[in-house]
């Protein structure tokens, strides 16, 4: 399967473009690079100069020849700009790439031509001190330059240093979910775990798809494991839910809890579920269900809550006990693919450890939580730490998260874009999903669901390469499908009338639903990406 680059903003069968939102920038500043045609030459060494197709006055203080090319450099931008001629050599197709680099000191190798080229094709304005780093990368470099990632790297304003360069080389190149997933066979054969081992362990696998029978446990299980620990959030979460009596306050629970202490030393566990079970039933006029059925129950009532705005604290814990009881096997229903798809996406968002670095800065990272609080990322920084054998394994997971971090965030004037990559094992996909959303700010600076895009790009089983482009202004949707195959065309018609029902249920109209091929025209994308969705019934692919 074709891997979409998420750098070059090209997918197969030419998907290319910018978004309506995010246009790269075409305004002049000061040291950057740009070819300019001279049009008209004036007195006191003045010119006007054609870049970008727009006219400019500049200062120059070269001799040059009226109606050709030469590469400039902006040394200040006033009324009038004032620019240096790098060479005084006219450029042409053929000699644009030799001119410029020769001109800054650079060898005018294949390498260096290429990083270059990229950067012009994704109109990226050229500086020289960016381009003098990319000198020092490449000779940091054990392996050829991928002239996408250095273009993403000068795009967004990154030092250009080996470190980001790897993680985002990473982030292009492998699966998240495939990384995750060859860690669990190491970690479980360790012979000497030890607690951090033991927390990295559960993390990978709330993430992934691996057959935990072994170390299976109900909801049940997981929830009193936790609450173990004493932790607010669990009773919390348990009176929104509903589960605890509306009169029990926390000095009750943490009784109750010690009293689960006693049970252990001297009863099963499932008398200490009839205890709860019996306060619960004081509460309620309906019969509280068997401690056979305690986690379908468990489960109903989470999941109730799931859309509900819940104070982040909770809501992280509620996502943790979901997605540490996912198993595939709940998504062979479509009924669930909704609810599984949003655990699995807070999931990515509360404990990959997208936010690890900002949570510091702001002082809102508690070296004492609980291992069930911590992310992945962190929790593999402490276990290279605790154990300095496991580093050259777990390096390369770190450098794709690290990527995918670099990658995820970017703003631009009024507008945001936030890109994830969500492992999709546990949803019965083979490789990642990969998610991009864009839109003006609202005044609590995220994005305004009134006016935004989300874009997927799908590998879907049964009609392959698929795009699904949504479009919302003023919560009118414009939906679009791409597809090679025009049979799903009338398919897409069929389900219309779900798709309009569905939005009204969320308060948004459908303005329309359109069918396209790959190369009808010209795609506006702002971030290429792809994913791969591998249904388990036969004829039925992963409904959105």
């Amino acid at each position: 399967m074709t891997r979409v680059n998420f750098f070059s903003g090209k997918a197969p069968h030419q998907i290319h473009g910018q978004s309506s939102i995010f246009k790269n920038d075409t305004s002049l500043r000061p040291g950057q690079l740009l070819v300019g045609k001279v049009t008209n030459i004036y007195p006191n060494q003045q010119a006007q100069v054609l870049i970008n197709g727009r006219p400019f006055v500049a200062n120059l203080q070269t001799s040059i020849l009226l109606n050709e090319e030469y590469w400039f450099q902006i040394k200040s931008i006033s009324s009038v700009i004032q620019l240096k001629v790098l060479s005084d050599k006219p450029v042409s197709k053929r000699n644009q790439m030799d001119i410029l680099l020769k001109s800054i000191g650079l060898p005018a190798t294949k390498e260096y031509q290429q990083a270059v080229s990229m950067l012009l094709d994704e109109n990226i304005p050229l500086e020289q001190s960016s381009l003098r780093q990319l000198s020092n990368l490449l000779n940091e470099l054990d392996r050829p330059l991928s002239s996408k990632v250095f273009a993403f790297m000068s795009s967004r304003g990154f030092p250009m240093q080996l470190s980001i360069y790897d993680a985002l080389f990473s982030k292009e190149t492998f699966d998240l979910g495939e990384q995750m997933k060859q860690l669990i066979p190491e970690l479980k054969v360790l012979t000497k775990k030890n607690s951090s081992h033991e927390s990295l362990l559960k993390r990978l696998l709330s993430f992934t798809n691996v057959d935990n029978t072994a170390d299976s446990r109900s909801l049940w299980n997981i929830l009193f494991s936790e609450a173990y620990n004493k932790d607010p959030n669990i009773y919390l979460l348990l009176k929104s839910a509903n589960i605890l009596p509306e009169s029990m306050d926390f000095s009750e629970w943490k009784a109750f809890l010690e009293m689960r202490d006693q049970y252990n030393q001297t009863s099963s566990l499932n008398e200490a579920i009839s205890s709860l079970l019996s306060l619960i039933q004081t509460e309620k006029d309906s019969a509280s269900p068997s401690h056979k059925h305690i986690n379908d129950y468990l489960l109903e009532a989470f999941k109730n809550l799931l859309y509900k705005q819940l104070p982040p604290n909770i809501e992280k814990t509620l996502i943790h006990l979901l997605a540490n009881n996912m198993t595939q096997q709940q998504h062979e229903s479509l009924s669930n693919v909704k609810d599984d798809f949003f655990i699995q996406f807070k999931n990515t968002v509360y404990f990959l450890g997208l936010t690890d670095e900002n949570n510091i800065k702001n002082n809102d990272f508690d070296i004492s939580r609980q291992p069930f609080e911590q992310s992945l990322k962190s929790l593999l920084l402490q276990v290279v730490n605790d154990d300095g054998s496991m580093e050259e394994k777990l390096n390369p997971l770190l450098k794709m998260i690290n990527g995918i971090q670099l990658a995820s965030f970017s703003e631009e004037d009024h507008f945001t874009q936030v890109s994830l990559q969500i492992p999709g094992g546990k949803l019965g996909v083979d490789s990642d999903i990969y998610l991009d959303m864009e839109g003006k700010k609202n005044n609590a600076g995220e994005i305004n669901p009134d006016f935004c895009r989300v874009v997927f790009y799908l590998e879907l089983k049964n009609i392959g390469e698929t795009m699904i482009d949504m479009q919302i202004q003023k919560r009118l949707v414009k939906l679009t499908i791409r597809n090679k195959n025009s049979e799903v065309a009338p398919i897409l018609m069929k389900l219309k009338p779900m798709i309009k029902h569905a939005l009204e249920n969320i308060n948004y109209q459908l303005s329309s639903v359109q069918f396209r091929g790959f190369d009808d025209d010209e795609i506006g994308a702002s971030s290429t990406v792809q994913s791969s969705f591998k249904p388990k019934n036969q004829g039925v692919d992963y409904r959105i």
